[in-house]
């Protein structure tokens, strides 16, 4: 389990846990940081490597990354409160942030990889600029979700509200972006069948304050999502042929 020691909740804690090759993502993140400086800083707070990430459109809302281990990766708004959920990581009696916890407690960690987060006021803040989750922003708490790899690839995501009503508004506006997506489909000859593919198993639920989102993806259409991704990657850069 990951600790952090905090008692602010406005400010979140992503957790991710899977396999990662550490030595791999130092030197791509390296490489990355060296070309696209403006996106990407590497710097190192005692033993804590730090990755610093930042959008150019969103300039002051950076966010810091840095692994507890090869097996789990933190990353949260300030660079301070990275550092010390990596340090005081595995310490008891735990003092993860109350919502952290909560969210925590709903994964099973039987995932090939999974992550918990806390939706945060700041990031509540910045949803209710938009009239379609305006009224769904106070009740939206935690995010959680898991990647099991086997012969297929089976994605679950679940979003935690405060209460069923706010699950029920969730799923439908994630409902609407299904349709969506459905009428884009129709229109695109290239990607619009494995878009169908993937939407037909895509299924969206709730169970109580939750709303359950699971999507499988075959190995069929992964391989049909590498092809089109080779072809779309192929027309904007035709340089690379």
């Amino acid at each position: 389990m990951l600790v952090a020691k905090t008692a602010d909740n406005n400010r979140g804690i992503l957790v991710a846990r899977g396999r990662f090759d550490l030595d791999k993502i130092q030197t791509v993140a390296a490489e990355h940081a060296e070309k696209k400086p403006a996106e990407l800083k590497i710097s190192k707070e005692g033993d804590v490597r730090v990755y610093e990430l930042r959008d150019e459109k969103k300039k002051d809302t950076p966010a810091f990354a840095a692994f507890v281990d090869k097996n789990t990766l933190v990353v949260t708004p300030s660079l301070e409160l990275t550092v010390e959920a990596v340090k005081n990581a595995g310490t008891a009696p735990a003092k993860v942030n109350a919502k952290l916890q909560a969210a925590l407690d709903k994964v099973s960690g039987t995932e090939s990889v999974w992550f918990a987060g806390v939706v945060t006021e700041q990031l509540r803040k910045a949803m209710r600029k938009s009239p379609q989750f305006a009224e769904l922003a106070p009740k939206l708490e935690s995010l959680t979700g898991g990647v099991n790899v086997t012969d297929a690839v089976k994605v679950a995501l679940r979003v935690n509200t405060s209460d069923a009503r706010a699950a029920a508004q969730v799923k439908g506006t994630l409902n609407q972006a299904k349709s969506a997506l459905a009428l884009f489909a129709q229109g695109n000859e290239e990607a619009g069948p494995l878009v169908n593919d993937l939407l037909d198993n895509l299924k969206i639920g709730t169970e109580k304050n939750s709303v359950q989102v699971n999507l499988e993806i075959t190995r069929s259409m992964a391989e049909k999502m590498a092809k089109l991704a080779g072809e779309l990657s192929g027309k904007l850069n035709p340089q690379d042929k």
